[in-house]
């Protein structure tokens, strides 16, 4: 990924987060790649998305958003949760 593609995705993960009413952030640590993929369906068809990216590109995406205190989490294999819907 190059440093363009890293920004437009800082920008659209910072825009996501920005129109969310619900955060998670787990870590995933011991997941299979099925079992990651079938949480994403799910997140998905239940109106929600999930997003994994390098901790330091979440972090900067993080600045100015309400979520900017969840920080310290972005360690390890991190997935972010996030959903328009406040429960």
């Amino acid at each position: 990924m190059d440093r363009s593609q890293k920004e437009a995705a800082v920008q659209s993960f910072h825009a996501a987060l920005k129109q969310s009413t619900s955060v998670i952030v787990g870590h995933y640590r011991g997941l299979t790649v099925t079992e990651m993929h079938s949480l994403r369906r799910q997140m998905r068809a239940n109106g929600a998305s999930t997003q994994v990216m390098k901790n330091r590109l979440a972090k900067i995406a993080l600045k100015g958003t309400p979520y900017a205190h969840m920080e310290d989490l972005m360690q390890g294999p991190t997935v972010v949760a996030m959903s328009a819907d406040p429960v």
